[in-house]
């Protein structure tokens, strides 16, 4: 149903979801799950979802400030998030934030 793209600019980070559901189910889940961020629609045919060549969802994509994607995949990946996060501090110059919180019991992988 969704993904997440994020970017790395010169300013900032810049994040986006693209969800391939209608736009009142998106509302739904942002609500629902404290999205901030801009949420796109992709619905049938889901043309961005094509022209990206996605197979499953989520997908997401960090992509560095000269536009090449860096970090790819699909599902929750634990490895992935927190290589995106060590990649935006280093951009960012600033300390890594904990991801996850003390004792929190996360999954090494979650296929979508």
């Amino acid at each position: 149903m969704y993904r997440q793209f994020l970017a790395a600019g010169a300013t900032g980070i810049q994040v986006w979801g693209i969800s391939q559901d209608n736009s009142q189910n998106t509302q739904r889940f942002a609500r629902d799950w404290g999205v901030t961020f801009p949420l796109l629609i992709d619905e049938e045919p889901y043309e961005i979802s094509q022209e990206y060549g996605l197979v499953h969802v989520p997908t997401y994509f960090l992509i560095s400030p000269d536009g090449q994607v860096e970090i790819s995949g699909d599902g929750f990946c634990k490895a992935d998030l927190l290589a995106i996060r060590q990649s935006l501090a280093g951009q960012l110059a600033v300390k890594p934030s904990e991801l996850f919180r003390a004792g929190e019991q996360v999954p090494d992988f979650k296929p979508g």
